[in-house]
């Protein structure tokens, strides 16, 4: 164990969490202070990993859902929950027809991204529209080899319900950005190592979301879209 290899009781080091806005068209995260979403200007960032986990809200308990993440899902089980316990427990496949509306298939995306100055670690976390959107951005860029851009918000419509999505381009890094993401590639490598190695399917960053989160999931506005 080093400086910086996590501990069993260590915090993320992540330091912003961002999801995307279905309804308004934009980046934002959660200000636990005040206890509401909080837009955020996304602009250029390095991707550094893509894990997946399940997230959402379950209308039949009223409350949020939390899961653990996963770099393969066709061989690493996992474990959806409530602040009541587990509810679905498995591998992606033998889950993803049974979860009710609401509880989603979803995208945890780390990046390097310079805030204020400064390059921190981040994560970005996609469903629905805007996860579709993202899975055909990857299909045709080498998403590592270069910078991803936040370029331009689509728009489309289910049934009577508009929504908006993410589009992104890929431009290529400066020797800076490069630089400087291989320090924060190594804080989240760390951790991932000790998440992975102790307990894959109840990594020590599962933890009850707030009251204030379930609150916000329950109003999600992210359509519910099959992945």
């Amino acid at each position: 164990m080093s400086r910086f290899k996590p501990r069993n009781n260590n915090q993320h080091p992540c330091t912003l969490w961002l999801e995307w806005g279905g309804a308004d068209g934009n980046f934002r995260y959660y200000d636990k202070a005040a206890g509401t979403r909080v837009p955020f200007e996304l602009g250029r960032f390095i991707v550094l990993d893509v894990l997946s986990t399940i997230t959402g809200f379950d209308e039949s308990s009223n409350q949020g859902v939390y899961a653990n993440e996963v770099r393969d899902t066709t061989k690493q089980e996992i474990t959806v929950r409530t602040k009541s316990g587990v509810i679905k427990k498995g591998l992606y496949s033998q889950m993803k027809e049974s979860l009710p509306k609401g509880i989603k298939f979803t995208s945890s995306i780390y990046i390097a991204i310079e805030v204020d100055g400064e390059v921190k670690l981040g994560n970005i976390k996609l469903s629905g529209a805007a996860l579709n959107s993202w899975v055909d951005f990857q299909k045709n860029n080498r998403m590592y080899d270069g910078a991803v851009k936040f370029s331009e918000v689509g728009s489309g419509k289910k049934g009577a319900v508009s929504y908006k999505f993410p589009k992104f381009t890929l431009e290529q890094t400066t020797p800076q950005e490069e630089e400087s993401g291989k320090g924060v590639w190594q804080l989240l490598e760390d951790y991932l190592e000790a998440y992975f190695g102790t307990a894959p399917t109840t990594p020590v960053t599962d933890k009850p979301l707030t009251q204030g989160e379930e609150e916000l999931l329950a109003e999600s506005d992210d359509e519910d879209f099959p992945f």
